[in-house]
C-alpha cells in the first residue's frame, strides 16, 4: 500500500515526501527506511504526551532515491539521541 502512494504521488509530479516519526517508533522507522526514507534531523521534546516529552525524527524521501533501486543507506536511528 505504501509503495502504491509514493508512485502515485512520485508521478504526480511530487519531487520530494516528507514525514515525521516518534523516536521510539522502531517499527515505523524500518518501514519508512525500506521504502527510501533518509533521516535529517532530530526534533528534540516536539511532542508532550501525558506531561512527557519526546522526540520526532523528520525523515524524506526525494523521487529520485525512490527511482534508483540502490537507494541510499539512512544514518542509524541513534546518531541523533542524547547519550
Amino acid at each position: 500500500m505504501l509503495e502504491t502512494t509514493l508512485k502515485a504521488a512520485f508521478d504526480r509530479g511530487l519531487t520530494r515526501i516528507q514525514l515525521t516519526a516518534w523516536e521510539s517508533n522502531i517499527n515505523a522507522i524500518a518501514l519508512y527506511r525500506k521504502f527510501g526514507f533518509i533521516v535529517e534531523g532530530l526534533l528534540r521534546g516536539a511532542i508532550c504526551l501525558d506531561g512527557r516529552y519526546s522526540n520526532l525524527l523528520s525523515m524524506a524521501l526525494l523521487s529520485e532515491a525512490h527511482e534508483r533501486s540502490d537507494s541510499l543507506q539512512a544514518p542509524s536511528a541513534n546518531v541523533f539521541s542524547e547519550k
